[in-house]
């Protein structure tokens, strides 16, 4: 793990990131402290579950799924005329 300034993370931003590919952790400090980390992404714990077969992805998003009919009696003339009293 590497504590380096941010200064120093400006003026060698590719080398950081490229450490950070291959799998090395970035601590950034500001006046001695730290304030970010930089660290290596990888499959989240879903990706992993799915990947062994423990779960399924949903086939649809839940935002494609349209809400369920409203169930009432009466016209939209009726309905409408409710509302407004």
């Amino acid at each position: 793990m590497a504590r380096i300034d941010l200064a120093e993370l400006r003026k060698n931003l590719d080398y950081y990131i490229n450490r950070a590919i291959d799998g090395h952790e970035i601590t950034l400090v500001k006046r001695g402290k730290t304030v970010a980390r930089i660290v290596p992404t990888g499959p989240t714990k879903l990706d992993q579950m799915i990947e062994q077969g423990l779960v399924t992805p949903a086939r649809k998003r839940k935002e494609d799924i349209p809400p369920p009919p409203v169930k009432t009696s009466g016209t939209a003339s009726d309905l409408i005329t409710d509302q407004r009293r």
